[in-house]
């Protein structure tokens, strides 16, 4: 008993580190995006790498805490299998943010002077953000499971439910940031004047 106690209170936390991992990621983001020169993007860059292996480290110990609590106690239930779904969806997905915004991290770090164009419209790309949301909405679809314990339909419906919001709310946000990238500026400064709205209205 008190085994398991020791386990579920390490599985908790673990997935406090999940959470606090996001945030600390989407800070980092939000200052990397504003950049102007390689030094601002150093100055933040260290801080989303010091940050990745946290948020690894957080995963793999709510996967190792869960499948020893699901040997132990729970057994292979419709929501334990449900939620192995999510988690590999959380990790597949953080691979593929993480790998393609460190390159360009890297890429960033290496320039002089103001950052180049190339630099602005990698380090503005709104995918990073996209798939931080998407993956904040999926984890806590986790939780609700881990919570909840539901059975089959209602796991499915659950993590279905917070992935299609978040794939909504991560669309909107997308859409309102791609609006300051450094493609759509170009675009709406090399737009006609007569097709701009008129501004005296």
């Amino acid at each position: 008993m008190e085994q398991t106690a020791l386990l579920v209170f390490v599985h908790v936390m673990a997935a406090i580190g999940i959470f606090a991992a996001f945030s600390i990621e989407g800070v980092a983001q939000a200052y990397i995006r504003r950049a102007a020169s390689p030094n601002d993007v150093r100055a933040w860059a260290g801080t989303y790498r010091a940050v990745r292996p946290i948020g690894i480290v957080s995963l793999l110990t709510v996967i190792a805490t869960g499948v020893w609590m699901t040997l132990a106690e729970w057994g292979w239930t419709a929501w334990i299998l449900v939620s192995i779904g999510g988690i590999a969806a959380l990790a597949v997905l953080g691979a593929i943010g993480g790998i393609r915004y460190g390159a360009s991290l890297e890429a960033a770090s290496q320039e002089s002077g103001l950052l180049s164009t190339s630099s602005r419209v990698a380090l503005t790309s709104p995918l990073p953000l996209a798939l931080l949301i998407l993956r904040m909405f999926i984890a806590t679809g986790v939780v609700f499971l881990m919570t909840v314990k539901p059975d089959l339909l209602r796991s499915l419906i659950g993590l279905g439910a917070a992935a299609v919001i978040g794939f909504g709310t991560a669309a909107l946000v997308v859409t309102r940031a791609d609006a300051g990238t450094p493609e759509m500026l170009a675009h709406r400064a090399s737009a006609p004047t007569s097709s701009r709205p008129d501004s005296r209205r």
